[in-house]
């Protein structure tokens, strides 16, 4: 069973889907049907459900890897340490402690 998890996969099963059906409308059945080669058409529309499948199970699986390896990313920048900040920037928030400090020391 295929599980449809993201757009791109959703995209690519419906473009999938309207070649098949465009595959088995009347017009294109008929050209067989009357050439008497009803075997070729079942084995083309066999072929498109394959690939569907295939195209689909590939981009799902790239999704996994894509996933797995963000979490791994995310996962090394925790063991590194922290970027350097600006000098002005620790300032402000040094005065925005004491300031805070003070005030709750003053009440």
């Amino acid at each position: 069973m295929i599980e449809l998890t993201t757009r791109l996969e959703f995209e690519l099963w419906n473009h999938y889907t309207k070649l098949l059906k465009e595959h088995s409308s009347r017009k294109i059945r008929n050209k067989y049907f009357q050439e008497r080669k009803m075997d070729d058409w079942g084995d083309e529309y066999k072929q498109l459900e394959n690939e569907r499948r295939e195209k689909v199970i590939e981009l799902h699986e790239e999704v996994i890897l894509q996933k797995k390896n963000e979490k791994q990313t995310i996962e090394s920048k925790k063991g590194e340490s922290p970027r350097r900040r600006s000098n002005r920037l620790n300032k402000d928030v040094m005065d925005a402690c004491s300031g805070l400090l003070l005030l709750r020391h003053s009440v």
